[in-house]
């Protein structure tokens, strides 16, 4: 079970910062696709029908969140920055000041999944305590 949880965090966190889960799969459950294509991220964001997304069109997540997507600083995230799916080193994705750890401001999820993440409860997340990749597709929040 704490597995399983650790699993659906990470992946959360993923989709939060609209690396993982941009699109919804066609399971008829309104689960998030494991794998995802610019082209879709586009898709599920663009409620203007520009072709880009906007700052306005991602305010259910953090400006810091569309600031590390837009890399050209232009105000949107377009084909070329938008995400091709989930990361491969989660710690890596959302470490912002490079020490190869998170902390529990750089963590994008809720203050108890940090905390239950936590294992040796030193105030970061490195990658031994970090699940790697999606979880299975039976598993996904």
């Amino acid at each position: 079970m704490k597995k399983r949880l650790a699993i659906a965090v990470i992946a959360s966190a993923a989709a939060a910062l609209g690396l993982w889960g941009t699109a919804v799969a066609a399971n008829g459950k309104g689960r998030p696709a494991a794998r995802s294509s610019p082209e879709q991220f586009i898709a599920r964001f663009d409620k203007d029908g520009d072709g880009r997304v906007s700052r306005e069109e991602f305010l259910r997540f953090p400006e810091k969140h569309f600031k590390m997507l837009d890399k050209n600083g232009d105000g949107y995230i377009d084909l070329d920055e938008a995400p091709a799916g989930p990361p491969k080193d989660p710690v890596a994705a959302f470490d912002e000041d490079g020490d190869g750890r998170l902390s529990r401001d750089e963590f994008p999820g809720p203050a108890a999944h940090f905390t239950r993440l936590d294992k040796n409860a030193d105030g970061y997340l490195d990658r031994s305590e970090a699940p790697q990749g999606p979880p299975p597709d039976g598993n996904q929040p």
